[in-house]
């Protein structure tokens, strides 16, 4: 009966280790996530600007469809969990970024689109999130 119990005793410490783990990386690294998921994709988005903008007017004369940039957004925009402040946060700046420079990047004929994984897609065209 001991070994059943150290054994159960480990896996107990092991789970919250890992529970541990798991929290300190979202709630002791926030510079960490807020860099990676709002400033990583803004200068993604700022490097491939010039190759956006020479495809759009590459494609206009033939009548294609104008690039876009899809940033993927997390339902904790609407729904934050508990532990993953720090995400949603950085997922609420996103959208918020998609719906502030949507339409400088349409005036270079660039569709700027926010996919939220449990609702859908908005694009420059949804009057809703103007």
């Amino acid at each position: 009966m001991r070994g059943g119990t150290e054994g159960d005793s480990k896996s107990i410490t092991e789970r919250s280790n890992h529970l541990v783990r798991f929290i300190n990386c979202f709630i002791f690294f926030p510079n960490r996530q807020m860099s990676v998921n709002v400033e990583g994709a803004l200068s993604l988005t700022s490097a491939l600007l010039p190759l956006l903008r020479d495809t759009a007017a590459a494609t206009k004369p033939r009548n294609a469809p104008p690039p876009r940039v899809v940033n993927v957004i997390s339902f904790c925009t609407d729904c934050p969990l508990p532990t993953l402040a720090v995400y949603t946060a950085s997922k609420v700046r996103m959208m918020r970024n998609v719906c502030h420079y949507r339409r400088d990047f349409l005036s270079h004929s660039v569709i700027l689109v926010a996919m939220l994984s449990h609702v859908g897609i908005f694009s420059a065209s949804d009057e809703k999130s103007a």
